[in-house]
């Protein structure tokens, strides 16, 4: 994640994950944006299409467990840079993206983790690896676009790229994988900064078991974690009157 962005970009953070993939003990299958587009990952592809850099779908597995059908899915967003589109950032602003695959990172970083330490469980991390650039093939303010789950979805700002990818991650996962869980990490948005600072990770779950075991990690790590509400009149702000979401 400290790397520029002219050095890790989609293509060579598949090259860094190959790499990594012989040195600990993981596999790894990275896909272009043929796969990409025959899998209908058109919210992905949506973010993608304004870069020069093409993206990658970077699926790693490690099979700790082979007597076991369960399976704990990871997702990580992977915007190896972000301009915010033409929704554009300000220069200051702009400055850091190159950490904005962030969420990659750590789902990198605990894939070869538990690899190396030989886990006795299996796991599978998809990352929607691309670049939210500028160009006369990037998405637009008043878009509808399609996703691999067929919700349609209303572009009310390029800037919010991150849950676009996320959305087609997160059904390719379930679709490929069919994991028992999923745990999403994700450098998603600065209301996150505004509502608990540096001091926290807010986190938003439908699982309350899932969430007791996150909350055991956080002590042992001292990584603190917060879990957000979750009600019902929130879910009717992310309606649109032009398309689903």
């Amino acid at each position: 994640v400290n790397e520029p962005a002219n050095i890790i970009y989609p293509e060579s953070l598949g090259d860094k994950i190959l790499d990594m993939s012989e040195k600990y003990g993981f596999n790894v299958d990275i896909y272009d944006e043929d796969y990409i587009y025959e899998h209908n990952m058109h919210s992905f592809m949506a973010v993608a299409r304004g870069s020069s850099n093409p993206p990658r779908l970077i699926v790693m597995q490690y099979d700790g467990d082979p007597d076991n059908d369960e399976v704990i899915g990871f997702v990580g967003k992977g915007l190896t840079y972000d301009s915010g589109g033409l929704s554009i950032k300000s220069t200051d602003g702009m400055v850091g993206m190159k950490t904005d695959m962030g969420g990659a990172a750590a789902v990198i970083g605990a894939i070869s983790a538990i690899s190396t330490l030989g886990l006795k469980v299996n796991v599978v991390g998809v990352i929607a690896a691309c670049e939210n650039m500028i160009s006369g093939h990037s998405y637009k303010p008043g878009d509808i676009i399609d996703s691999m789950g067929g919700k349609t979805i209303f572009i009310g700002n390029t800037d919010a790229e991150g849950r676009l990818t996320l959305i087609d991650a997160i059904h390719y996962i379930i679709d490929k994988h069919d994991p028992c869980c999923i745990i999403d990490i994700a450098t998603l948005t600065g209301s996150a900064l505004h509502t608990l600072g540096v001091v926290s990770t807010p986190a938003i779950t439908n699982d309350d078991d899932l969430m007791e075991l996150i909350n055991e990690a956080s002590d042992l790590s001292d990584d603190k974690v917060w879990r957000m509400p979750v009600y019902d009149e929130y879910k009717e702000l992310i309606k649109a009157k032009e398309a689903d979401l």
